[in-house]
């Protein structure tokens, strides 16, 4: 860039304060010559604001209201708590008395009212079944408290002989748990049939067994809480009938508010047709009366022309060549462009050079943060899919191998919960360590996936290669022994991980390659956890 600075400087506000200076003064003379025209349409838009404009807007707004109504009605639909219920109901009823405020301001319309009863009459109606559906769930939540209280006491028992009796009642309450969540009826009832069976047969276990007595009193309890009346199966099938219920009244209420809505919106468009064929008559008056202005406005729009020219050669001309010096920044192009003048512009153009050269540093610092993860301090899944696309193209040139392994951490989600998330964002980052320190090769390359899930790209690596560093890995986390008590296949930190491998025999695209891995780590996780799966035909048939 070449800044060619003029003797005298020319302030850029002493060239506009003219420039806008003769512009006020062709502005004051239309105004002059325009303002009688528009006393007429001055009446006209009087006319319009006093009598149609507040009765589109009051219809408009009756619309508006009444289509708020769904959102209440949703609102009720899922509340499932008392505070929740009585809010709802609240904004509804009020939301109701808003309605019937402003219809009253309108036009009489005795059907409008009508359909707004029966409206307020369903509402009430949905409340009350919705005040029922929070008692069952009051009610069962209570009762699924006692069952994880036997639950707990019945882990207490102390015997070296009761572990089939445990092991038959963790499966009871196995059933119990999808009996809760099933969403059919038919599907409840006999999971709760199955409850009854496998309770029973808790019942007529051997007396020789330890805290034979207590294990029986503990099972007719838990018996009495699911088949009692009132009891666990019954609100659990009730809940599912109100359900339907809710369901039904909810689309009928959808429907009567959907007609009630679209009668409001009918009752609007009669009132701006009508005002919109006024205003058109008045149109064509005025329209006469504007010919004669635009006369006037022509000859004013070839003074502005003149003025536009000069401003475009002194002002528009020249930010144009700082817009250039912009993009050639942008574009990482170096060529000069020579600025003339003396004034802001220039001033302008200073201090861009200035500013790109801070720009330039601190591009290179957000592109490196850019890259990385801000737990583990490993790259993340933008420069993981960056390294692959170019590890496999040069795997193409090469006509080498690639290999990639997608490992899950086993019952993360457990780990979580029990441990908390500050301890499981530890353990993220001690993962992350092993495996930085498992990777030998200079060009292997250690990336976190997302959430859990981490991965390695292994240029040069064949399928034997991944299997032996696969085990190594899951060695090497048995070694750091991080505790997990609650996973089933270990009691420390245990991986699953999918292999897909890219060759000169079968070149993969990133995305195939991705999904390959992910499929075979679907199986490891399917075969037991902490192992690793190869990617094959076999397992992209299951």
């Amino acid at each position: 860039m070449i800044l060619n600075k003029a003797s005298v400087r020319i302030p850029l506000v002493r060239v506009f304060s003219l420039a806008l200076s003769i512009i006020l003064v062709l502005f004051l003379l239309l105004s002059g010559l325009t303002f009688s025209k528009l006393l007429n349409f001055e009446s006209v838009l009087k006319s319009f604001s006093n009598n149609a404009m507040p009765k589109i807007v009051l219809s408009n707004k009756l619309y508006s209201e009444a289509a708020r109504l769904l959102e209440y009605t949703s609102l009720l639909s899922t509340s499932y708590s008392d505070a929740a219920k009585r809010l709802a109901t609240t904004q509804l009823s009020e939301q109701v008395a808003k309605i019937r405020t402003l219809s009253s301001s309108n036009a009489k319309d005795e059907f409008l009212d009508t359909q707004l009863d029966v409206i307020s009459m369903e509402l009430f109606e949905f409340s009350e079944l919705i005040q029922e559906r929070s008692h069952i769930n009051v009610t069962l939540t209570a009762n699924e408290e006692l069952v994880h209280k036997l639950y707990i006491k019945a882990k207490s028992f102390k015997s070296n002989n009761n572990s089939s009796w445990e092991a038959d009642l963790s499966q009871s309450i196995i059933t119990l748990d999808r009996a809760l969540t099933s969403k059919r009826l038919r599907e409840t009832r006999s999971l709760f049939m199955l409850i009854e069976t496998q309770l029973n047969k808790l019942y007529s276990m051997p007396f020789s067994l330890g805290n034979s007595v207590a294990r029986q009193k503990l099972t007719i309890e838990l018996k009495n809480l699911v088949f009692r009346n009132n009891g666990i199966e019954e609100l659990v099938i009730a809940n599912l009938k109100l359900m339907g219920r809710v369901i039904g009244r909810e689309n009928f209420l959808h429907h009567l508010i959907n007609d009630y809505t679209q009668l409001l919106e009918l009752n609007a468009k009669v009132i701006e047709t009508d005002t919109s064929i006024k205003i058109l008559k008045s149109v064509k008056e005025i329209q006469k009366q504007i010919n004669i202005v635009g006369i006037i406005f022509i000859n004013a729009i070839i003074i502005l022309f003149l003025i536009s020219l000069f401003m475009q050669r002194k002002i528009l001309k020249r930010l144009l060549l700082v817009n250039q010096m912009v993009q050639n920044r942008i574009h990482g192009k170096n060529h000069k462009v020579i600025i003339n003048g003396n004034d802001e512009i220039t001033d302008l153009a200073e201090t861009f050079e200035a500013f790109t050269k801070t720009i330039e540093q601190q591009k290179q610092e957000l592109k490196h943060m850019s890259m990385s993860d801000s737990l583990t301090g490993i790259a993340n899944r933008r420069a993981m899919d960056l390294r692959l696309q170019h590890d496999i193209e040069l795997s193409v040139r090469q006509k080498s191998s690639v290999a990639l392994l997608l490992m899950d951490i086993d019952f993360f989600k457990l780990y979580n919960d029990n441990y908390g998330h500050a301890a499981g964002d530890e353990c993220l980052k001690l993962v992350a360590n092993i495996l930085t320190g498992v990777m030998k090769r200079k060009g292997d390359f250690v990336a976190r996936y997302g959430g859990e899930e981490f991965v390695c790209v292994l240029p040069g690596t064949n399928a034997d290669n991944a299997r032996d560093l696969s085990t190594d890995i899951i060695n090497k986390l048995a070694q750091a022994d991080i505790p997990h008590e609650y996973s089933d296949v270990a009691k420390h930190i245990t991986f699953s991980i999918g292999i897909a491998i890219s060759n000169a025999e079968q070149v993969l695209m990133p995305e195939t390659i991705i999904k390959q891995a992910d499929k075979a780590l679907y199986s490891a996780k399917n075969s037991g956890k902490n192992c690793f799966k190869l990617y094959s035909n076999a397992i992209e048939s299951n």
